[in-house]
């Protein structure tokens, strides 16, 4: 957790101060039984890119990934476009709401620009109900520097003042960060939302359905059921009567008296 929390740092440190542009594109699905997968697509313009690269340095070395992939995530390399801008693409599978719950925490860090994911799986005889929510809260970007000790100590041993730094980062972060939460339940339902800096929303996406096809069984076997005790109770009938008719049949004949 501590080496995800260190990237997503780093990333707003090298490129927040920049004054470049940052776009997160989030993808969270739920499948019906109850799994799923989280896709996050992060996108970094031509001018990002290019301060990020100098001095020898490139996005591999400027954003060290192992301890990302350590923690199961599939991570792609960095793909570049003509125009100089470069995406990567991350993913992980989940069970579950609390699973989701950790892997969201992993991808955003301490920033909590998602957060609460809701998961519910009502299963009834005719009905089920699929629902998935997550909240995007971009109302105070930041960064989150001072949550972490280690790096707290790195700054200030560089002669930083990290509160001013955090400071400085969350003002450039609310002109430099976009975000798109799409969240989509297995059916093709689905909803995006596109966030800016100072706006909070809830994605939801919900899916019922109804069993018909069972629903024409229970009335089937409803029918056969009642045919069934009709059957039973007009045997019984028919058994009583043949039963009293041999009674009177096999009572003896009184003889008349004279």
């Amino acid at each position: 957790m501590r080496c995800l929390i260190r990237v997503s740092i780093a990333m707003a440190c090298f490129l927040a101060l920049a004054g470049c542009k940052v776009d997160a594109d989030v993808m969270v699905t739920l499948r019906e039984d109850g799994s799923g997968t989280i896709d996050t697509v992060v996108a970094l313009d031509a001018e990002a890119v290019a301060r990020v690269e100098t001095n020898g340095r490139t996005l591999d070395t400027a954003f060290p990934l192992d301890d990302v992939r350590a923690a199961g995530w599939d991570i792609s390399a960095w793909e570049r476009a003509a125009d100089g801008s470069a995406r990567l693409f991350l993913s992980h599978e989940y069970a579950g709401e609390g699973e989701l719950d950790q892997r969201i925490t992993e991808l955003v860090g301490p920033t909590e620009l998602l957060r609460d994911p809701q998961l519910t799986r009502e299963r009834g005889i005719l009905r089920s109900r699929d629902e998935l929510s997550i909240e995007a809260d971009l109302r105070q970007p930041g960064v989150g520097i001072q949550q972490d000790p280690e790096l707290v100590a790195a700054l200030e041993a560089g002669g930083l003042d990290v509160a001013t730094l955090d400071q400085q980062l969350q003002a450039e972060l609310r002109q430099a960060l976009s975000l798109q939460l799409t969240v989509e339940v297995e059916g093709e339902r689905t909803q995006t939302i596109a966030i800016v800096p100072g706006e909070q929303e809830r994605a939801t996406a919900a899916r019922s359905s109804f069993d018909s096809g069972r629903l024409t069984w229970f009335v089937i076997a409803g029918i056969l059921t009642f045919l069934g005790v009709l059957l039973y109770l007009s045997a019984s009938v028919g058994a009583r009567r043949e039963r009293a008719r041999r009674r009177i049949n096999q009572r003896p004949e009184r003889t008349p008296l004279m």
